[in-house]
């Protein structure tokens, strides 16, 4: 009677596949963790986002008031409230839920994306989040500020547009046509941090910096 043969992997065989394993992931797991972590961001800076122009909306409806209504950034901090201040934080003191209020010095001790540390106020949302704002200077109408999406935690980086060649955009503003570049294209990593301007245009100047937050909002 014949002895049949065992088939088996021997020791050596065992190694170089455990190590070809091992190589392959660490060269695919750091962009599945980054593409776990832009998900996550994205989907928490539309929140944010949102949160923001809910707020705006209710200033409207309870207290009748826009953004050309106000007249500066901030008088007495945490303490504005409309109707009695018509100030931005006082905007937002009176219409956000939930968050704490920062000064421009809780701001600066975060530690966050450099030019966060420029900024009037803000809120630390009750997710972590932070956003800082402040009314735009050139228009009445309209305000700007960062969404950092995970607070004092790494990276603290800006999200930006990379598409290669931005789009011409000219729009006649009374005086002329006016030309500038607006940057639409996916961002190659999205950060923690965006850019953002309330309302947001579908294009609008310094479009590289804030056409990260209107892609998101528009896939």
């Amino acid at each position: 009677m014949g002895i049949k043969k065992q088939l088996a992997f021997t020791l050596s065989e065992v190694l170089i596949t455990i190590g070809i394993i091992g190589v392959v992931a660490a060269i695919t797991l750091p962009s599945v963790i980054s593409n776990i972590q832009g998900m996550q961001y994205r989907a928490k800076v539309k929140k944010v986002y949102s949160s923001l122009s809910q707020a705006v909306s209710l200033a409207k409806a309870n207290y009748d008031v826009d953004f050309q209504d106000l007249t500066t950034n901030c008088v007495d901090g945490e303490n504005d409230r409309l109707p009695s201040t018509y100030s931005l934080c006082g905007l937002f003191n009176s219409t956000l839920s939930g968050v704490k209020f920062l000064s421009s010095t809780d701001i600066k001790g975060l530690k966050l994306y450099s030019q966060i540390s420029y900024y009037p106020f803000g809120y630390q949302l009750a997710d972590g989040s932070v956003v800082v704002l402040r009314k735009d200077p050139f228009s009445s109408t309209r305000i700007y500020g960062y969404i950092d999406v995970n607070g004092k935690a790494a990276p603290n980086k800006l999200t930006m547009g990379t598409e290669p060649q931005p789009v011409k955009i000219s729009y006649d503003d009374g005086s002329g046509f006016y030309t500038f570049n607006a940057y639409n294209g996916k961002p190659e990593k999205f950060n923690d941090t965006y850019f953002f301007r309330l309302p947001l245009k579908q294009y609008d100047d310094d479009s590289y910096d804030h056409g990260p937050l209107r892609y998101i909002l528009t896939h």
